[in-house]
């Protein structure tokens, strides 16, 4: 029951994304910084350590290293050993594809792992993980399963003899025949197979494969984490009605015993019931649970306990106020792992007093992705400090002494990166707001600079004080162009009090469940930084339903000047398939079927999409011009009325912005080429909504007072379109 993150962007995103020449440097100076600043190929390049395993023995770590693969237009990753005593490791596999999750047998001797290399066996389908053993000294990998489906997750037996996994069941026959006749396609909230557990002898001396053994079937749940007992003959596992996203709520807990497949719910509390592991003696479980609260997604999750037999959960974490994340149970407690604020450590349980202890160090430190010793007395894991590249590291669990195991920050020396720091400032109601910022080598505070927002997605995500690579925005190239960046923690972040998360979960519902809104720590007066930037002209504002701008928009009407401006992934990047698609065509699609208020004079019974804006947008109408990109528009020439969504809402709208000369005015029209018919001194026809004219863009339906995206590649803003 993690918080994720799912956010598709296109990298293609960095195309549009550059400062304007106002905000940039010049001289030497500029240019040698440029030099030193990693390219968006290069980012994308960067190596990345991730997902280390210690040994049972506690002597060696693997872990998979990432790569991009420009042939395959994929990242692949492969593993790697790390001997910890030496600090030598050398790569474990080098097959094409990726290899992954690995995880050690329980007496030391083999590595099963995850993969989707061409396979050994003949007739394996093309492309699908299937499961491999190899020995942890190395040697051809042996491929145990041959399935149609992707193998999603494995555990090994406490014998190191069976090993379970779990993989969604084929398509039926008549999903394949329609597949067949009609082509490839899917129903939503449909089509989706059950996911149920399997299990397999690892078979020994040169022996051959053996069929995989089903534990679980049937149409009723479908199968989510899963863990052995430690007397191997059972397992306990997380499962909920269906596989679809909507139904994680349902999760509940179960025993199924291996020899005779026989399946009992042993937790069934409202919310999801997710992550079982089992107490060293084996008779109780730890879970993960929403302990019923409503707005699961954004609170906090809980650490609860149950008998292996079932029975009335008990509540461990009541008291911590963050979100812990369950590891496993130790003989000295369970740990788990827990963001607080910025950072991110382990944490230790005792199940007896409900105390927490902090385990890892130094505190500005975010890590990751903890892995234990059979005896709990060594850890392997993935951190790093602040302005340093994620690494795998190993320790003792007391006294902690971090030891690094890779390198990957060589990758770094040659660039100059950004100094991420982190900031707070209070918002409207006196609620402290913490975020990261971003600043230029040589950051002078005497100085002015652009300030440019990037807010994370989640909305439950986190931003930290850490480097990694540039994989959604350029940072980096924002940052070595003169700019400041800052990314919010807003309320409802990980990592921050319950009560934020409460909050959050108010505005979600005020908002009609579009999730936690938090954004009023930014509004203009009210961002108090610790340190003295001098932002200059800060903006607020912008289209859409979450009040973003588009980058290009503000760049060109407020070339040098400091812009605070919220940039969003789904309006950076467009819809699927349309990179360039503007904030126009989705106003057109929102004012279609909105009807104005008929108590009101001289407006028409039915909306024109060109003369609508969102009230977002209102307080800082503009249009587009030859001569200066964008201008302001007055007061007097736009209205905000309230207009009727096919859904029966209410939606505040801007209208008649005004374009053209006024009947009773001089105003010109001004728009991007200005109208030929002002240019050749031809007059105006009184238009019909005011004796206004609305003159077409390039003979687009543009929505008036919005740069669109044609004038964007026909240079309305030089600085923008030639990339500087």
């Amino acid at each position: 029951m993690r918080k994720v993150s799912l956010i598709p962007l296109a990298l293609a995103t960095c195309g549009l994304l550059v400062l304007s020449a106002g905000a940039q440097e010049t001289g030497k100076d500029a240019k040698a910084r440029a030099s030193t600043t990693p390219t968006i190929d290069q980012s994308l390049e960067w190596k990345a350590a991730f997902n280390p395993k210690i040994s049972p023995d506690g002597k060696r770590v693997v872990y998979e290293v990432q790569q991009a693969n420009w042939e395959e237009n994929a990242f692949d990753r492969n593993l790697w050993i790390a001997d910890i005593a030496t600090g030598e490791s050398h790569a474990l596999t080098s097959a094409k594809k990726s290899s992954i999750n690995a995880a050690w047998s329980p007496d030391g001797k083999w590595i099963a792992f995850l993969s989707d290399r061409p396979g050994q066996i003949a007739g394996t389908p093309e492309g699908k993980k299937q499961l491999y053993v190899i020995s942890a000294d190395g040697g051809e990998a042996q491929q145990l399963t041959k399935v149609d489906n992707d193998v999603n997750a494995l555990d090994w037996a406490p014998d190191s003899r069976r090993i379970a996994f779990s993989m969604s069941d084929p398509d039926p026959k008549a999903l394949k025949d329609r597949k067949e006749k009609y082509g490839e396609y899917s129903v939503v909230h449909a089509d989706y197979q059950m996911t149920h557990l399997w299990a397999i002898e690892v078979p020994g001396g040169g022996a051959s494969v053996t069929e995989p053994k089903r534990l679980t079937d049937g149409d009723k749940f479908s199968v989510g984490e899963f863990s052995w007992s430690p007397e191997g003959t059972r397992m306990a596992f997380s499962a909920q009605k269906d596989p679809d996203l909507i139904s994680s709520e349902t999760a509940d807990l179960y025993v199924v015993t291996v020899g005779d497949g026989a399946v009992k719910k042993i937790v069934s509390t409202a919310g999801p019931d997710t992550n079982p592991k089992w107490s060293p003696d084996g008779k109780k479980i730890a879970f993960e649970t929403a302990a019923g609260a409503k707005y699961y997604y954004y609170t906090n999750a809980k650490i609860a306990v149950v008998a292996a037999e079932g029975g009335t959960p008990q509540i461990l974490t009541e008291g911590f106020d963050e979100d812990p994340g369950l590891i496993g149970w130790g003989p000295d407690g369970i740990y788990f792992a827990a963001e607080q604020k910025t950072y991110a450590h382990l944490f230790r349980l005792n199940p007896a007093t409900k105390t927490v202890e902090k385990l890892s160090a130094p505190d500005h430190m975010a890590s990751f992705s903890f892995s234990f010793s059979q005896d709990y007395k060594q850890v392997a894991y993935r951190a790093a400090l602040e302005n340093q590249y994620g690494e795998v590291y190993s320790s003792n669990v007391a006294p902690w002494e971090g030891k690094k195991l890779t390198s990957m920050g060589d990758q770094l020396k040659a660039f100059t990166l950004a100094h991420r720091e982190v900031t707070s400032w209070k918002s409207a109601d006196g609620t402290t707001i913490e975020g990261v910022v971003y600043k230029p080598a040589g950051f002078d505070a005497k100085k002015k600079y652009p300030l440019l927002v990037v807010i994370h997605g989640g909305p439950t995500g986190v931003d930290q004080p850490i480097v990694n690579a540039d994989r959604y925005y350029p940072i980096e190239r924002f940052v070595a162009k003169g700019a400041l960046v800052l990314r919010p923690n807003y309320r409802g972040s990980a990592g921050y009090c319950r009560c934020d998360k409460r909050r959050g979960c108010a505005d979600c519902e005020r908002l009609g469940g579009q999730g936690p809104r938090g954004f009023d720590g930014l509004e203009p007066g009210r961002v108090h930084f610790g340190f003295h930037h001098r932002i200059e002209r800060p903006l607020q504002g912008g289209l859409g339903r979450r009040g973003d701008f588009r980058l290009a928009d503000v760049l060109c009407e407020y070339g040098h000047h400091a812009v605070h401006v919220a940039i969003s992934a789904r309006h950076t990047v467009g819809r699927p398939g349309n990179l360039q698609e503007d904030f126009t065509d989705q106003l057109h699609r929102e004012g279609q079927d909105a009807d104005f208020d008929p108590t009101r004079r001289e407006r028409p019974k039915s909306a024109d999409p060109e003369c609508l804006r969102t009230a977002a947008s209102a307080g800082r109408p503009r249009c587009a011009r030859k001569d200066d990109c964008l201008q302001r528009i007055r007061a007097r020439d736009h209205k905000t009325e309230t207009a009727t969504r096919s859904d029966g809402r209410k939606r505040k709208m801007v209208r008649a912005v005004h374009l053209g000369r006024e009947t009773r005015g001089t105003k010109s029209a001004r728009a991007e080429g200005e109208r030929e018919e002002i240019s050749s001194g031809k007059s105006l026809a009184p238009g019909a909504a005011g004796g206004r004219v609305r003159p077409k863009l390039h003979g687009q339906r543009q929505s008036p007072g919005v740069l669109s995206s044609n004038i964007w590649r026909e240079g309305c803003c030089p600085a923008v379109a030639d990339g500087r």
